[in-house]
């Protein structure tokens, strides 16, 4: 922050464009970056710039969240920095509002049920993908009734793939109850919604939600997904008993 601040004063433009990522400003690199997040610094980074005069604007994140900082953060899995630059004043659009779980305003964006022409139907299938992975199942739960196919894919994923990668065994057992196909692959990784919660489970990050995930493992167990620890992920479930365990259908 001491550098950014350094650089700051001696008259760095705070909203230059860099050519990474399709165009971003310092702004939209610092909110989507996991390395600030890994510091304990983002935040604080994040408020230095806006102190400084830093805009939300559409060219903070110009890439696949079209110009939405808010989408950017959510997309990248910066869920914390996207819930800060909200109370920092960004714009939210239906995605947005959905990924945070900001029930009232997801609801505005509708009229009679139908979508009002301020949000689109891509909005509303990234939303309902945010809010599968970041655990807000009133929200899953209001786009289902709103007529939303619990199967849709965003950017080549469904929401039951990120509620398994995250460990939200009550949106998982929702979105099966709904009929969501358990044995779907993603576009990039070709990987079931099973795989991506062996994976949650095995990667560093998330390991104080780890005892989360044998409820999961099970619910997708008992709705007939299908079981292959042959990958790096499945190795290290294969030492644990307990998950070995939760991955046997019906073992109750």
């Amino acid at each position: 922050m001491r550098i950014a601040e350094i650089l700051l004063r001696a008259g760095a433009d705070v909203n230059a464009i860099g050519n990474m990522y399709g165009g971003s400003t310092t702004l939209g690199l610092v909110a989507t970056s996991a390395h600030p997040q890994r510091a304990g610094s983002q935040n604080d980074l994040i408020d230095v710039l806006l102190r400084n005069g830093a805009k939300f604007s559409n060219e903070a994140a110009s890439d696949h969240a079209r110009g939405s900082l808010i989408n950017a953060c959510l997309a990248n899995g910066r869920g914390r920095a996207a819930v800060h630059l909200a109370k920092r004043g960004a714009p939210l659009d239906l995605e947005g509002a959905a990924g945070l779980g900001r029930t009232a305003l997801v609801k505005s964006f509708f009229r009679n049920g139908r979508l009002r022409a301020t949000a689109t139907k891509e909005q509303m299938k990234a939303g309902f993908n945010w809010a599968c992975e970041y655990g807000h199942r009133n929200i899953v739960d209001f786009f289902l009734r709103r007529g939303i196919d619990v199967s849709a894919k965003h950017r080549g994923q469904t929401g039951l793939h990120w509620a398994a990668h995250n460990a939200h065994a009550a949106i998982v057992k929702l979105l099966l109850k709904r009929g969501a196909a358990v044995n779907v692959r993603d576009d990039t990784y070709h990987g079931t919604p099973l795989d991506w919660a062996l994976h949650g489970w095995a990667e560093p990050e998330p390991s104080g939600r780890r005892s989360l995930y044998p409820e999961v493992f099970a619910l997708l167990a008992d709705a007939g997904a299908e079981v292959d620890l042959t990958g790096w992920a499945g190795k290290k479930v294969r030492s644990n008993r307990r998950l070995l365990a939760a991955l046997k259908p019906n073992r109750r």
